[in-house]
């Protein structure tokens, strides 16, 4: 199963090396935003500059009007940190 979903949080497999967990958080004021890890899956050892092997990331800088886009702001602040690995 590439990923799942509940109300709070969504889980999914990445490059199949790393899988993607974020939660969403709901604020006082109404809005949402979002924090997660990022796990290997699979490490590569010739790869220097990779993440370690749990890596947080948080979104808290930025508030969402909705759960959903909360969580898609979380899943793409992961993938982009993912996809700027050299």
């Amino acid at each position: 199963m590439p990923y799942m979903r509940t109300a709070e949080s969504y889980q999914e497999s990445y490059k199949q090396r790393y899988a993607i967990q974020v939660f969403v958080r709901s604020l006082e004021d109404g809005t949402f935003n979002a924090h997660g890890w990022i796990r290997h899956a699979v490490r590569n050892p010739t790869l220097l500059n990779d993440l370690p092997f749990v890596d947080k990331f948080d979104t808290q800088e930025e508030n969402y009007r909705t759960p959903d886009a909360a969580l898609q702001a979380g899943m793409s602040l992961a993938k982009k940190r993912i996809d700027d690995l050299k």
